[in-house]
């Protein structure tokens, strides 16, 4: 076992009749109003050979971990707002007001200065 301290071991038991398979998987689902929680064993199709290997320094056979779909949704929801948010800054990044640069750019290459621009406007005053 790994020293991950957000994991835990737990040992189950299974009725005899239950079939454990190969890639049989434990999943851990909670009740939403009482928080209880539960372990599913998921077998995919096709299943695999009945699971009766113990690894070496354990007691019993090892089922591996499987995600739930409540957990499947919320990694996806939470990539998707990653995604949006630097989606957001990158949109953010391109809208930004650069007119500065850009008028200053503009009255060069017309060959008028900007100080020509506000002292032709139509509320200076004449000289």
């Amino acid at each position: 076992m790994t020293d991950n301290i957000n994991r835990v071991r737990v040992l189950i038991r299974i009725d005899r009749r239950t079939p454990v398979r190969t890639n049989t998987e434990a999943v851990v689902s909670r009740r939403f109003v009482t928080g209880i929680a539960k372990i599913d064993l998921e077998t995919p199709d096709p299943p695999g050979p009945p699971l009766i290997a113990v690894p070496l320094h354990e007691p019993y056979s090892v089922i591996p971990e499987g995600t739930s779909n409540l957990d499947a949704i919320a990694n996806r929801l939470n990539k998707v707002g990653e995604t949006a948010a630097e989606t957001l800054e990158r949109l953010n990044e391109v809208l930004k007001p650069r007119t500065a640069p850009r008028s200053t750019r503009r009255s060069r290459t017309c060959g008028i200065s900007p100080a020509a621009l506000t002292s032709a406007s139509p509320n200076s005053t004449a000289r």
